[in-house]
């Protein structure tokens, strides 16, 4: 599997890009495993968040915060759009 998320980080807000292209379970997964070995860098940090690059509902959206929350101890402030 290519790399599905890119993560910019960016004055008070993390920005991930997601890959309008494959299954929205590819981008779990990614998100998942780049977040979990980006802990270090980002521990304890308190940001807002914004996805770019495919449609999401509210859903997935959802499933995407928990995926950050539960493979760091990032702690999403708000939103983005």
């Amino acid at each position: 599997m290519s790399q599905t998320v890119y993560i910019k980080a960016v004055p008070d807000c993390l920005i991930f890009h997601l890959d309008p292209d494959v299954p929205f379970d590819w981008i779990v997964k990614d998100l998942s495993r780049q977040i979990q070995e980006a802990d270090r860098f980002f521990h304890n940090l308190h940001t807002a968040v914004r996805f770019l690059g495919r449609d999401l509902t509210p859903e997935e959206e959802l499933t995407l915060l928990h995926a950050i929350t539960d493979h760091s101890t990032i702690h999403v402030i708000c939103v983005l759009s």
